[in-house]
C-alpha cells in the first residue's frame, strides 16, 4: 500500500521541520505546493528532499489562496505515481497513529473510500516566538475531538469520481462541482497545533484573509474564524489565557470567548512522539511578521485574472502548479485538462471537393436557427452550416459567445451532419462596451439551454489569453473570433490564437461590415486578406472567412475553387442571401400566423375566464345558501333544546313544591318596586 500526503504551505518555518520529521514515518511521499515562502520554509523542504526523495514540492506562484486547486493538482500527481491513499494535511497537523503498520490496517479495514480526520487541538504549555516553537513540550487538550475535520481519500474514489473536488481548507470532498459533500466517516485523528505564538496566530489570520480576498471566486463568509481570531486578539490581547482559549476550540467563532487555564481545569496532557530536533534551524530568517509580509509582497507573483465565479483547476507544469480555467460540459461535468493537437493525416471528406459538392452543401442546409435566441448571427447560420458541410471540422472554438446564437448553431450543425464535432464556447460573460455589459442572467440562461440541448458540448468561462493556454498548437479546425471588436483586440486575438489552428484551419471574423463607433474588424479584415486565402458574405453585419491552414490540405481546395471560379463565389453568396430573404419572408408569415394564433388563444382564454368567473359566482351563491341552511338548522336545534329544557323543568316535582318561594320572591320585588320575574307554569 502506498500512502501520500498533500500540503499547501507558506512561511511555516517554526514548525515545518517537525512536521516533516514526524509524518515521514507514515507516508511514502509528501507532496507540497509552496507559495514562494520567504522565511526559510522552502530551503528546509529543499534540504530535506536532498536527503529523502520522499519529499517533493512544486512552486505555487499566485498571491491568492487557491488551496482547493493546488491540492487537486497534487492529488493528480499522487495517484499517477501509484498512491493508494492521499491525506490532505496542513503543516500544523500530525497523524495520531502508533506506527505505519497500524495506519495501513486502519485503511484496509475502514470500509469507505473517504476518511474524515477529526482534530485534536493541542494547547502548548509554553508559547514560542514567531520563528521558533518547541514541539517536544507537553501539551494540554480538552479530552475530546474537535467538530472540525480534514479529509483523506483513496485512488479508487478518485477513479470512480473523476470530477471530484477537494473543498477549500481540505475539510470536505465532493464527487462533483455542484454535488453535496461526502457524508462524514471519522477515522484517524490529527494532532493539531493551531496556536504556537501570539505573533504567529495574528500573522496567520491576517495573511489568510488577505489571500482569500484576492481570489476571483472568494465566497462571502469564507475565513470567518480568522476574522474572529483577529477581533479576539484586538479586544482581549495576546496573553496565554486568551491564546489557550483560541487553541482549545480552534475554528469555532465562540462569542464571547473566555480566557482559560487548562492546568486549573485539570485537562489531560500529551506529548508528541517523534524524531524532533529542538534546536533552531540554521536556515531560519529572523523576520517579524510585518517584515515577512512586506518581503512577500515584493516577490514576483504571477497574475491570474478570471471572471468572478469562474471554475478553475490546478495543473502541474514542470516544477510549478499552474492555475487555468476549467472546461465544463453542458451537464456540469469537467471537460479535458487540455485540448491536444489534431491529427494532420486526418481525411475528413469521403469524396473530392468540387463545384457540385459546394452547391449540394448549400442546398442541403436547413436555414432555421437552432434555438429561440436571435441576434445578428441568425442570418449567418446557413453560411456556417455550408462551411461545416464542406470542411467537416473536428473541433470548433468560439471566442465571444454572449447568448449563444452562433455556438448553438454549430452544435446543431454537428448533430444534423453527424460530424461528431467538438464545440467549445469561450467567454467571460461579463460583456464589453460593444455588446454591452451582461447580468448573470445571460450566463445562467446559456448554461440552462446548453444543458438541455447539447449536454456533451463544452464552454469555458474565462478571458481569452488565459484560456488559450489550454489549447496546444494545431488543435482547432474552425475558430470564430467574435469578442471585443476594436482593431487592437481583434489583431491580438488573431495573433494569440493563430498558432492553435490546425493544418486545415479556418478563422471566422464577424462584423466586418460594421463601421460605427470604434469597431475595427473591417480594418483588420482589409489588412489580413492580402496575406491569406479568404472569402466573405455581406449579410448579418458581414462574415469574413479566412483560411490559415496548409496550402496543400483538403480544406484549401474550397478557397482554390472560389479563387479560380469567381462566378461560382458570387452565385454562392447570392444563393445564401436569397435563402436569407426567403427565410425572412417565412419568418414574417410565421410571425403573422403566430400572432393570429395568440389572438385566438387570448379570446378563448377570455371566454374561459368568463365561464370560470360565472362558475365561481354560482359556487359562492350555493355556498351562501348552504351556510344559511346550516345556520337555520342550528337555530332550530337550539330552540328544540330550549323547549325540551323548559318542559323538563316545568314538569319537575321539586319545581312544583318550590312555587310558593317564587311567588313570595315576586311579592317582595313588587313592594321594592323592582321588576318581577316570569316563571314557567307546570303543564
Amino acid at each position: 500500500m502506498k500512502i501520500f500526503s498533500a500540503t499547501m504551505i507558506r512561511n511555516e518555518i517554526d514548525i515545518v521541520e517537525s512536521f516533516l520529521a514526524y509524518n515521514l514515518k507514515y507516508f511514502d511521499k509528501m507532496l507540497f505546493a509552496d507559495m514562494q515562502s520567504s522565511d526559510g520554509t522552502l530551503e528546509v523542504l529543499n534540504k530535506t528532499r536532498e536527503k529523502d526523495d520522499r519529499v517533493q514540492y512544486y512552486n505555487l506562484p499566485y498571491l491568492a489562496k487557491y488551496q482547493s486547486e493546488a491540492v487537486g493538482a497534487l492529488a493528480e500527481i499522487a495517484f499517477c505515481e501509484g498512491a493508494d491513499w492521499l491525506f490532505c494535511l496542513d503543516a500544523d497537523e500530525f497523524l495520531k497513529s502508533p506506527d505505519r503498520g497500524h495506519l495501513e490496517r486502519t485503511l484496509r479495514n475502514f470500509g469507505s473510500e473517504v476518511m474524515h480526520l477529526p482534530w485534536i487541538n493541542l494547547i502548548p504549555t509554553t508559547y514560542g516566538s514567531f520563528n521558533n516553537f518547541d514541539i517536544t513540550q507537553k501539551f494540554h487538550w480538552t479530552g475530546r475531538v474537535s467538530q472540525y475535520v480534514k479529509v483523506a481519500f483513496s485512488a479508487q474514489y478518485a477513479m470512480s469520481n473523476p470530477d471530484y473536488i477537494v473543498t477549500m481548507g481540505c475539510h470536505d470532498l465532493k464527487p462533483t462541482l455542484s454535488g453535496p459533500p461526502e457524508g462524514q466517516k471519522l477515522g484517524v485523528p490529527l494532532f493539531h497545533i493551531p496556536v504556537r505564538s501570539a505573533e504567529r496566530i495574528s500573522y496567520k489570520a491576517a495573511n489568510a484573509l488577505d489571500l482569500q480576498g484576492r481570489k476571483h471566486n472568494h465566497c462571502e463568509g469564507e475565513g470567518k474564524h480568522h476574522k474572529s481570531n483577529l477581533y479576539v486578539i484586538q479586544d482581549l490581547g495576546c496573553d496565554a489565557a486568551v491564546l489557550n482559549a483560541l487553541a482549545a476550540d480552534y475554528g469555532a467563532t465562540t462569542d464571547p470567548l473566555r480566557p482559560l487555564d487548562p492546568a486549573a481545569l485539570n485537562w489531560p496532557t500529551f506529548q508528541l512522539e517523534g524524531h524532533f530536533s529542538n534546536s533552531r534551524s540554521p536556515i531560519t530568517r529572523e523576520l517579524s511578521s510585518v517584515e515577512l509580509r512586506q518581503t512577500d509582497l515584493n516577490k514576483d507573483w504571477m497574475r491570474f485574472d478570471m471572471p468572478p465565479g469562474a471554475v478553475v483547476r490546478g495543473r502541474i507544469a514542470g516544477n510549478t502548479i499552474e492555475l487555468l480555467p476549467a472546461p465544463m460540459r453542458g451537464d456540469r461535468t469537467r471537460g479535458p485538462a487540455k485540448f491536444s493537437s489534431l491529427d494532420k493525416s486526418y481525411v475528413g471528406r469521403p469524396r473530392p471537393l468540387d463545384a457540385a459538392s459546394i452547391v449540394e452543401a448549400l442546398v442541403a442546409m436547413e436555414m432555421g436557427p437552432p434555438v429561440d435566441v436571435f441576434s445578428a448571427w441568425t442570418d449567418l447560420v446557413p453560411t456556417q452550416g455550408a462551411l461545416f458541410s464542406i470542411l467537416m471540422p473536428r473541433r470548433y472554438v468560439e471566442l465571444g459567445v454572449h447568448n449563444g446564437m452562433s455556438f448553438f448553431a454549430a452544435c446543431s450543425h454537428s448533430e444534423r451532419l453527424n460530424l461528431g464535432l467538438e464545440c467549445i464556447g469561450i467567454d467571460s460573460w461579463e460583456g464589453d462596451p460593444h455588446a454591452g455589459m451582461h447580468s448573470s442572467a445571460v450566463f445562467d440562461d446559456f448554461q440552462t439551454k446548453l444543458s438541455r440541448l447539447f449536454p456533451g458540448q463544452m464552454y469555458i468561462q474565462g478571458y481569452f489569453d488565459e484560456v488559450s493556454k489550454l489549447f496546444q498548437d494545431s488543435s482547432i479546425d474552425i475558430l470564430h473570433v467574435d469578442g471585443f471588436h476594436s482593431y487592437d483586440a481583434v489583431r491580438h486575438d488573431f495573433e494569440m490564437w493563430r498558432p492553435k489552428m490546425s493544418n486545415r484551419g479556418v478563422m471566422l471574423f464577424h462584423d466586418i461590415n460594421v463601421h460605427e463607433r470604434d469597431f475595427g474588424v473591417w480594418r483588420f479584415w482589409e489588412e489580413i486578406t492580402d496575406e491569406f486565402p479568404h472569402t466573405s458574405v455581406a449579410h448579418g453585419h458581414g462574415l469574413g472567412i479566412l483560411y490559415v491552414g496548409d496550402p496543400n490540405s483538403d480544406a484549401a481546395e474550397l478557397f482554390q475553387i472560389l479563387r479560380k471560379n469567381p462566378i461560382l463565389e458570387r452565385l454562392s453568396k447570392r444563393y445564401l442571401e436569397a435563402k436569407i430573404h426567403q427565410q425572412h419572408q417565412q419568418n414574417r408569415k410565421f410571425a403573422a400566423l403566430k400572432k393570429e394564433r395568440d389572438e385566438v388563444i387570448a379570446a378563448n382564454n377570455k371566454e374561459k375566464d368568463k365561464v370560470i368567473a360565472a362558475n365561481k359566482e354560482r359556487d359562492r351563491a350555493i355556498a351562501a345558501k348552504n351556510e344559511m341552511a346550516r345556520r337555520l338548522a342550528h337555530a332550530e336545534q337550539k330552540i328544540l333544546e330550549s323547549t325540551n329544557a323548559f318542559y323538563s323543568i316545568a314538569n319537575d316535582k321539586w319545581w312544583t313544591r318550590t312555587q310558593i318561594f317564587r311567588k313570595t320572591s315576586n311579592i317582595v320585588r313588587k313592594i321594592k318596586k323592582r321588576p318581577v320575574k316570569t316563571w314557567p307554569k307546570r303543564v
